[in-house]
């Protein structure tokens, strides 16, 4: 594509095809829009998407400049070990997988 102007519609369908999976609805809504696809257009749409994902507390951002933006400009804060609760023993600090209870009752029988 380098050297090679295409026209705005191509890029778009471009930059479509080249999302992940956390747009695969909204990349098929565009995709099979009437109208042709214009980049402008595109942009503000897909950064919808990016938002409703990380208001959403989805796993991981979608990946965009714009999300890498945001995930520099929040600090993560450090695991704090004594909010966790097990599930097995309903105690603080650890999780069910490291439990003393549990690992002496599998011990035991």
């Amino acid at each position: 594509m380098l050297g090679n102007p295409g026209d705005d519609n191509t890029l778009a369908l471009r930059v479509l095809s080249g999302l992940p999976s956390e747009y695969g609805m909204r990349r098929t809504i565009l995709e099979n829009e009437d109208v042709k696809l214009v980049l402008s257009d595109v942009r503000p749409k897909l950064l919808q998407v990016e938002q409703r994902n990380i208001a959403g507390g989805s796993l991981k951002p979608a990946g965009g400049v714009e999300s890498q933006a945001f995930t520099v400009a929040a600090p993560k804060k450090p695991f704090d070990k004594k909010s966790v609760v097990c599930y097995y023993c309903e105690k603080r600090a650890h999780m069910k997988r490291v439990c003393h209870k549990r690992s002496a009752e599998e011990a035991n029988g």
